[in-house]
């Protein structure tokens, strides 16, 4: 899965594709999507998609907790809302 997250990353994601690259990835035991993401990956992120992160976190679409070396991202209901709008 590294693979993908990584192709993911390198390239220019836009909002909707982040919410959709978190919705994707993976389901704790509560249903929540998250997804893991090791610190070396996020060193090859573009720049771009470095600010849509960002932005996402800024702006309530998403929640970042540090987990170590790695970072997860959860999607709130603001960013689920948004992903099914599909805007």
């Amino acid at each position: 899965m590294h693979h993908s997250i990584e192709s993911e990353l390198a390239h220019e994601l836009r909002l909707i594709d982040f919410l959709n690259l978190i919705g994707a990835a993976s389901k704790d035991l509560a249903g929540e999507e998250y997804l893991l993401v090791p610190g070396s990956l996020m060193d090859k992120a573009s720049k771009t998609t470095k600010e849509t992160i960002f932005y996402s976190i800024d702006h309530g679409f998403v929640i970042e907790e540090k987990k170590g070396q790695s970072t997860e991202y959860r999607l709130t209901a603001k960013g689920i809302s948004f992903r099914v709008s599909g805007e």
